[in-house]
């Protein structure tokens, strides 16, 4: 099927390069750039939020204006929409950013408290405890929440959430490991052992990421130097392989193909394709814009509030809570409509195009602003932590931030409360054991982030 770009005009690119330009002076917003340069965007949570919005909007534009056939859905619905949605999706995003932006410096302007109070209990925590009380119920809770499992549905986001927790033991000894302190290598790969199931389990790339990003930052904050343009090399390569193997992966788990057929059937531009195919946020802000109001209506969600009782309250007490499924409602009516191949996993509806189909237009600036502001609270926790724990902090909840621009509102922010609640509960448990001066740098890690 012959590509076709986008509708557009003159108004459209002017727009563009609004958008472009606001993006680009946000940058100055990211607190660790001055001191670390392009580098510092890895060290910040506005940093990684500054990536992925430039990545799922700005980038994913220009792709889709070059050719939304064959890099959107082997359709024309994208190219379809008139100008007047281009462009009002554009506005959108404007408006959007802008509104994050404002969250961020409200927040900036005062210190409410930590988000990780208790992230100080990895001070006094021996490594075998920390493998011993963190990885090994991570390591049993990634295998608990595997779809052949049957979990009931008040436990399964409790296990998940543990299971995630395999971050903080990676990013702790592996910290130690190129600080240049002798740490078993049993150990070193044994507390990426979660990691490695989640992936055979759950075979996403995202959490090829993290493990990635996880060992990364160790060696970051602990003073290895980290180029910039050798990272983003590295990046798209790990990146590309990972969707390789990940993409001829999941038909063999989940279908039962047969591997040698499975890579007969594909020539080599589908692997390279693909991945560029994974980003549509704009792709669903615009069907979102082209559809809604005319036909579907606001449908008036409780996004703001609801999003804070899915985050504190258990669905053990509230069983009739809201569930995390906006991505297949949304994958069956708007990413649907006038498509004869109706998806059927969830598909990213996001932010701004979530937040527009809730509430219109206001939705969309009370919802950035409070995603900001959000982001706002990480960043002071951020800023008053040691290098090590500064470390913890962002490796965990750093692929959150990545992926927030795109991802439905109350998801996001009942995540990111349920992840810090749980985090804090388990760091409870542990035992004492270090002293505080292993938390600070030690010989060789002076150039470690700031």
């Amino acid at each position: 099927m012959a590509g076709l770009g986008l509708q557009t005009d003159s108004h459209t690119w002017a727009l563009f390069a609004a958008l472009v330009l606001l993006w680009s002076l946000s940058i100055k917003l990211v607190p660790t750039i001055k001191a670390n340069g392009l580098t510092g965007l890895l060290y910040s949570f506005w940093g990684f939020t500054w990536i992925s919005f430039g990545i799922t909007f700005l980038l994913r534009f220009l792709v889709l204006c070059y050719d939304s056939v064959n890099f959107g859905n082997e359709t024309y619905r994208l190219a379809d929409h008139p100008t007047s949605a281009v462009n009002l999706s554009l506005i959108f995003l404007i408006f959007f950013w802008s509104s994050v932006c404002a969250g961020l410096l409200i927040s900036n302007r005062f210190y409410i408290g930590s988000v990780y109070p208790f992230l100080y209990r990895l001070i006094p925590c021996d490594w075998p405890d920390l493998v011993l009380f963190i990885t090994c119920p991570s390591l049993f809770c990634t295998f608990m929440t595997a779809p052949f499992i049957p979990v009931p549905e008040s436990l399964f986001t409790p296990l998940k959430l543990v299971a995630s927790l395999w971050v903080i033991p990676v990013c702790v000894l592996w910290w130690h490991h190129f600080s240049g302190r002798q740490v078993s290598r049993v150990l070193l790969f044994f507390v990426l052992t979660p990691a490695i199931l989640t992936v055979v389990l759950n075979p996403y790339r995202e959490f090829v990421l993290q493990a990635a990003l996880a060992v990364m930052l160790a060696a970051a904050f602990a003073g290895r130097r980290v180029r910039f343009p050798r990272l983003i090399t590295t990046a798209l390569v790990v990146y590309l392989v990972s969707s390789a193997v990940i993409l001829t992966y999941r038909p063999i788990l989940w279908g039962g193909g047969d591997f040698q057929e499975i890579v007969a059937e594909r020539d080599i531009d589908y692997y390279w394709v693909t991945p560029l195919i994974r980003f549509h946020a704009f792709d669903s802000l615009l069907l979102t814009v082209g559809l809604v109001p005319d036909t579907f209506p606001f449908s008036q969600r409780d996004v703001f509030a609801g999003s804070i009782v899915r985050g504190i309250i258990p669905r053990a007490i509230y069983p009739e809570k809201q569930a995390s499924d906006r991505g297949f409602q949304f994958s069956r009516t708007i990413w649907a409509f006038g498509n004869s191949d109706t998806a059927e996993a969830a598909i990213s509806p996001s932010m701004p195009g979530d937040l527009y189909e809730a509430g219109g237009i206001p939705y969309i600036g009370l919802g950035g602003g409070i995603l900001g502001f959000c982001i706002g609270l990480f960043e002071n926790t951020r800023k008053r932590l040691p290098v090590l724990l500064r470390c913890c902090l962002i490796a965990y909840f750093a692929p959150q931030f990545i992926g927030a621009v795109e991802r439905d509102f109350a998801h996001v922010i009942s995540t990111l409360i349920q992840t810090a609640l749980v985090a804090n509960l388990i760091l409870l448990i542990l035992p004492a054991g270090w002293s505080q001066e292993d938390l600070l740098p030690v010989a060789g890690t002076q150039n470690s982030p700031q």
